[in-house]
């Protein structure tokens, strides 16, 4: 029984040899495990040097989690609408046309000419995205705790709007579209999906707005609002530039689901510093200066 398992599951184990140890497209089917060693690796560097209390960080973690896994699940469950979603993603496509930037496919196609650049659009799409976030959220919570809520808050508010749009108005990525040309770049050329749960937290048809690309800039906002110096700024913007083009070189977004996802996000920190200023829990750097005149003299 144990052995038609994968079978009903839908899995098919890859073979041996697509393992070979240097091929960076055939290791990244292990990114999840990969993310999993990254975060506890950051974790056990960083909480030893915080004031950080590990109910603090269990607190932290029942929320985010359950979260993460919602917006994972939920965005998998949109069935039975993939000709709506195809027909809006070519209408994306008559729109980028009409402003004159349908580009995708002329990015797209340089890549695909350096075979060495689109394997590390593979890898920038596959991550740039989780493992950025997540040792970003460690390094706030431990380095930075009052700008931390401001950003988490952003997070899961930008999820929810993210959420209700793609129930509402799912989207299919620009590789589903006929007639365009793409190629899915991260599906032919890596193991990343030959997973049992692949097809559950994959929604491929949750391109609009491309979360992949508004919270890595999320996340990439608070490192520069919160850092010194001039690495971790160009940092702060090579990685949402990395993934923009990511994103389009794989085949899985258009532009402007990217721009998209960039408002959403935007949107989602504007709602989340208005609630912390309701409640007087805005980051310290944050805060209005007091008026001179205001201030009691000693």
């Amino acid at each position: 029984m144990l052995q038609l398992l994968p079978a009903v599951i839908g899995f098919t184990a890859p073979k041996e040899q697509d393992f070979a140890w240097y091929d960076l497209n055939q290791l990244l089917a292990g990114h999840w495990l990969i993310l999993l060693v990254m975060a506890i690796a950051a974790l056990l560097l960083v909480m030893p040097r915080s004031s950080t209390r590990p109910i603090e960080l269990a607190r932290e973690l029942l929320i985010i989690i359950p979260a993460v896994l919602l917006y994972d699940v939920a965005r998998g469950l949109v069935q039975g609408r993939e000709s709506e979603a195809v027909q809006r993603a070519s209408n994306i496509v008559d729109i980028e046309r009409a402003a004159g930037m349908f580009w995708e496919p002329a990015i797209q196609n340089w890549f695909l000419g350096i075979q060495p650049l689109t394997n590390f659009m593979n890898f920038t799409y596959l991550m740039g995205m989780w493992p950025v976030i997540v040792l970003i959220a460690i390094w706030l919570f431990a380095k930075h705790r009052d700008a931390y809520p401001l950003y988490r808050d952003a997070f899961l508010i930008s999820g929810g709007i993210a959420l209700v749009c793609y129930a509402l108005l799912p989207v299919a990525p620009p590789r589903f579209v006929d007639g365009l040309g793409f190629v899915d770049t991260v599906a032919s050329q890596t193991q990343a999906y030959a997973l049992p749960d692949a097809p559950l937290i994959v929604n491929q048809y949750a391109a609009m707005p491309s979360l992949h690309f508004g919270w890595v800039l999320l996340v990439c906002i608070a490192l520069a609002h919160r850092s010194n110096g001039i690495a971790p700024m160009l940092l702060a913007v090579y990685l949402p530039t990395a993934m923009f083009f990511s994103i389009i070189a794989t085949g899985n977004h258009f532009i402007l689901d990217a721009v998209a996802g960039a408002a959403v996000v935007l949107v989602g920190l504007a709602l989340s510093y208005g609630l912390h200023s309701m409640i007087g829990d805005k980051p310290a750097d944050l805060q209005e200066p007091v008026p001179i005149y205001a201030r009691s003299s000693n």
